[in-house]
């Protein structure tokens, strides 16, 4: 069976970095 929730997951798990990222770079820049 094919589980196309992976590219879901996938996109989602990216995301979450993205913004981690994001949010770590402005508390460490304040």
């Amino acid at each position: 069976m094919k589980r196309p929730q992976i590219k879901e997951i996938a996109i989602l798990t990216g995301a979450l970095l993205i913004h981690g990222i994001l949010l770590v770079s402005l508390l460490t820049n304040v």
